[in-house]
């Protein structure tokens, strides 16, 4: 056995991103269509899985749900602080109208909405999302549609699924 075996193995998982090698990941539960991941990436502490429905794209969805992973975001930022840094940031660059709301917030999580209509440079978009803190960073589960404004059935069903993720090790 090559001696520098254990050294190279150690210099490589320390080049893999530090939310590759993260101990725990948000689990959600799919509504009950066929959804495949059609984007998965990683850079530096964050990570960034994205679910589309089945026969379409990343560039070009109806529907998307996103789980993210800030490792260590728990130590820099509250879940409250991160959605309200989101909501500037959206405002920021829309060009049409922006509603936000908090639908509810604890010191450990926080869950909004927000919807983007008669943008000039964006299609209309309807959103959920949940932030979640953690021993190891912060996590977003997030749910997107194309079909505004969302039906109050599809609203409640994704507030509960998004509800339901949990962060396991």
């Amino acid at each position: 056995m090559n001696k520098h075996l254990p050294l190279i193995c150690l210099c490589l998982l320390a080049a893999l991103p530090q939310a590759l090698r993260a101990e725990e990941k948000a689990q959600f539960q799919f509504d009950d269509r066929k959804w495949n991941p059609g984007f998965q990436g990683y850079r530096g502490s964050a990570a960034v899985t994205e679910y589309i429905l089945e026969g379409e794209s990343g560039n070009n969805w109806t529907e998307l749900l996103t789980a993210q992973f800030l490792v260590g975001g728990q130590k820099r930022v509250l879940p409250e602080e991160f959605a309200k840094g989101m909501e500037a940031r959206l405002r920021n660059i829309a060009t049409g109208k922006v509603t936000w709301t908090v639908i509810s917030s604890s010191p450990t999580e926080v869950m909004y909405e927000w919807s983007l209509v008669k943008d000039h440079m964006r299609p209309d978009e309807q959103s959920i999302a949940r932030v979640i803190k953690s021993g190891a960073g912060l996590h977003l589960v997030h749910y997107a549609t194309r079909k505004v404004p969302m039906s109050d059935a599809a609203r409640q069903k994704w507030i509960g699924l998004l509800n339901a993720a949990k962060i396991v090790k």
